[in-house]
């Protein structure tokens, strides 16, 4: 199970669940809260419902401190989650994204990677496993911001 015994002190991250099915978004938000408290936790039920609160937080301004990760399901109504995966990366923020899917094949995490996702869970997913994921993400950057280059 991931561990936050050393709170970071420097890196702050607002998580964007974004699935069609309400029981999954109050699982991965729930499990997340409960590792690691830090995170600030909100939930959409679709790509244009997100897309809305990544602009919201991610235009607070460009500090790296303030990281936006979205965590998308990839079938759901309206945009799919790799086309929102696509807009996310058009986009003028700096925003970790995660794709999680029942419908999980080469093809898909390999389209997710090339959308510029971190990872690909296949449903269903150990959440240790999703949250071990957002933690190291967390410390990659507090430790890109602790050595500049």
């Amino acid at each position: 199970m991931p561990s936050s015994s050393s709170p970071r002190s420097s890196v702050h991250a607002t998580v964007i669940v974004v699935d069609d099915v309400e029981a999954m978004r109050e699982l991965v938000v729930a499990y997340l809260r409960r590792i690691d408290p830090e995170l600030t936790l909100v939930a959409a039920s679709n790509a244009l419902q997100a897309l809305a609160m990544v602009e919201s937080y991610a235009s607070l301004g460009p500090d790296p401190r303030e990281q936006v990760i979205v965590i998308s399901d990839l079938r759901m109504p309206g945009v799919d989650g790799l086309s929102f995966l696509g807009m996310l990366a058009r986009s003028p923020h700096r925003v970790t994204t995660i794709l999680m899917t029942a419908f999980a094949d080469d093809d898909v995490e390999k389209r997710a990677s090339d959308a510029g996702a971190l990872a690909c869970f296949a449903k269903p997913f150990d959440l240790d496993e999703l949250a071990a994921v957002v933690e190291r993400r967390l410390r990659d950057v507090e430790a890109e911001l602790a050595h500049p280059n």
